[in-house]
């Protein structure tokens, strides 16, 4: 947990004081902050989701400024947690903010710019993000395009590791 902060104190969080968001899980520090967390996890949600990068727990898939994907090599290190963008000039935007700016640009959009799904549901291998398809309402990430071509030939055979 070394480097982990709390998303409610900001104290350094431990791995037996955890609470649930989007099927992964968040570090406390303390007990009155996981039920802090739990009744109001909206409050929370952007630093919380900030950990869940920090943690490995969720990969980014959208520039937070535009929406497109990412390019490789415009990565920025935003508290312990990488952030892409699709382009210099997006970088250099968010560049522009200050901490909090940075947090609530890059995190406060989770579900729309990072996906907690991290494996591919075919080869069990790490997620390409710009390779996915859509199935009952939800996009699904491959490694691949051969994984993708799978799947999308017969999802029912992988749909346990959705």
């Amino acid at each position: 947990m070394e480097g982990v902060s709390c998303p409610v104190s900001g104290k350094p969080a431990k791995a037996d004081k955890t609470c649930d968001l989007h099927g992964k899980t968040v570090y406390f520090c303390c007990p009155n902050c996981v039920k802090a967390f739990a009744a109001d996890k909206d409050k929370f949600a952007t630093k919380a989701g900030h950990q869940l990068v920090a943690t490995h727990q969720a990969v980014q898939v959208a520039c937070p400024i535009s929406g497109k994907g990412l390019k490789e090599g415009t990565e920025v290190d935003v508290d312990g947690a990488q952030v892409g963008f699709c382009c210099p000039n997006c970088k250099a935007k968010f560049a522009g903010f200050d901490t909090d700016g940075q947090l609530n640009c890059a995190f406060g959009k989770f579900e729309k710019n990072f996906t907690t799904q991290t494996d591919c549901p075919v080869s069990g291998k790490a997620i390409n993000p710009a390779c996915s398809t859509e199935h009952e309402g939800k996009k699904v990430y491959f490694c691949c395009g051969k994984c993708k071509k799978a799947f999308e030939g017969d999802p029912s055979k992988f749909a346990d590791k959705l």
